[in-house]
């Protein structure tokens, strides 16, 4: 008996070192929930005029003025598209606008901000619960950065320089770099841009180097995704979805992330913007970006959305696929798109956990379902024309739309008719048929007897008064 509280106290050590770390796993995968908004800091909102040094404006790789001050002033902004996380370019010291030619890894650019501004928009952003993450760039550095004189980097060339990061030296600093970051500033978490330039054993390191922050990785090579990223941004699916909704015509294969939690965008800072690429199919890009998103959203990885979306924003000439944010410009109809698709997916699990079964892909049309706690279907007619998809559910259902609150029930033959106007999509609750609702039918009924029977005695009555006046 005396060996009890020994054991107990085994136990309960052994219960202490395993909980947090679930704890850890827990908070993590719930990143799977996240929907993310991509933000340029240069090319969003100048908040801060006392920071614009050397403008210009009218060049692409110039520096327009936007600032971290600018992003908290739109704070709202993000928050009424129903965003979650917010995902900056990185604020070091650079001798790029985008911040990409690292030059300190410790210092905010004098173009952006300082440190406090850095705390003041984490602490904005927590606020409305929205997490923040920042891409940070460890492959490469400029040239004027101090790791060249050190021996950690290749030569120089084009203006900056590839790392070393297999040194011992160069991992512990990377270390150092991003603990700085999520404890000086309270970062959330880091992207990571071209990680195929690294070993997956560096990327290992650096990804369990700390357990306070999400590490979002960024590429090509779908087995990097086991190097210990919590997200995996697919740029193959990123490419695929871009080419398909371009234009009306067939769906085509969209293959998304294998990694337990994936990321997925329709454009993003890399690539063409997706509204340049309907325009220059003749296509109308408002309705382009619906069909879109809704097929991005329907296939359960976390969605990325870049700024200017909202507007939606194309190229522009002499300035390239990152223009400066036009808030006077956004149309209604993408910001409640947006608004919808993102309050859906906070609204049913399904729609980020369920399994996902096509049901229906042909001429255009595809039919997801996704089965969880709820059930729900997600329709996409990419077609010119209207389509209708016959689907086989349980019997005794009914599919009620959340973005056209349309009500299609069970057709005599079993199957259920989802019809979609031509370049629509809906998202349906698969739910138990409630048939006619007679209670209502009735009070209606009574309502409008009544009125009937108010008019008719309103009428008599009046008859009766001309006939005495005459």
């Amino acid at each position: 008996m005396k060996k009890v509280p020994g054991l107990f106290i085994i136990l309960s050590s052994l219960l202490f070192c395993i909980l947090p770390g679930q704890a850890v796993a827990e908070e993590k995968e719930s990143w799977k929930g996240e929907s993310i908004y991509y933000i340029t800091v240069d090319r969003f909102m100048n908040g801060d005029t006392a920071n614009d040094m050397n403008l210009q404006t009218n060049e692409g790789d110039g520096y327009h003025g936007g600032d971290i001050q600018g992003v908290i002033e739109r704070m709202d902004h993000i928050r009424d598209l129903g965003f979650t996380t917010i995902w900056l370019s990185p604020l070091m010291s650079s001798s790029d606008f985008e911040g990409y030619q690292v030059e300190d890894y410790r210092t905010v650019d004098e173009h952006l901000g300082t440190m406090e501004d850095v705390h003041a928009l984490v602490e904005a952003a927590h606020a409305e619960g929205i997490k923040v993450i920042m891409d940070m760039p460890l492959t490469s550095v400029d040239e004027n950065h101090e790791w060249t004189e050190e021996g950690w980097t290749a030569p120089p060339e084009n203006g900056e320089a590839s790392v070393n990061t297999e040194k011992d030296e160069v991992q512990e600093e990377i270390i150092k770099i991003l603990s700085y970051w999520t404890e000086e500033a309270g970062l959330d978490g880091f992207g990571f841009p071209e990680v195929e330039k690294a070993s997956p054993e560096f990327w290992n390191t650096v990804t369990t180097s700390t357990e306070d922050a999400v590490f979002l990785g960024k590429g090509n090579d779908a087995s990097y995704s086991e190097a210990g990223f919590d997200i995996w941004y697919d740029e193959s699916y990123q490419k695929d979805i871009a080419e398909a909704f371009a234009n009306a015509g067939e769906i085509g294969t969209l293959e998304t992330g294998e990694a337990e939690v994936s990321a997925s965008s329709v454009d993003f800072r890399d690539t063409k913007r997706f509204t340049t690429m309907a325009e220059a199919s003749g296509s109308n890009p408002i309705t382009r970006w619906q069909l879109a998103l809704s097929q991005l959203y329907a296939d359960q990885d976390v969605p990325v959305v870049m700024y200017g979306t909202s507007i939606p924003m194309g190229e522009k000439p002499g300035i390239g696929n990152l223009p400066m944010m036009n808030f006077g410009g956004s149309d209604e109809e993408m910001n409640q798109r947006l608004e919808k698709l993102n309050s859906m997916r906070s609204e049913f699990p399904a729609l980020v956990e369920g399994e996902k079964q096509q049901l229906y892909k042909e001429d255009g049309m595809a039919v997801y379902q996704m089965q969880g706690s709820e059930t729900m279907l997600m329709a996409v007619n990419n077609s010119e024309e209207t389509r209708t998809a016959d689907v086989s559910l349980q019997d005794g259902k009914q599919l009620r739309g959340l973005m056209h609150d349309g009500l299609l029930r069970q057709s005599d033959d079993g199957d259920y008719p989802v019809v979609l106007e031509r370049e629509t999509a809906d998202v349906f609750v698969v739910e138990d048929n409630a048939g006619l609702n007679w209670f209502f039918i009735g009070f209606v009924g009574g309502v409008l007897s009544l009125f009937v029977i108010f008019v008719a005695v309103i009428t008599v009555k009046n008859r009766r008064s001309k006939k005495n006046e005459h």
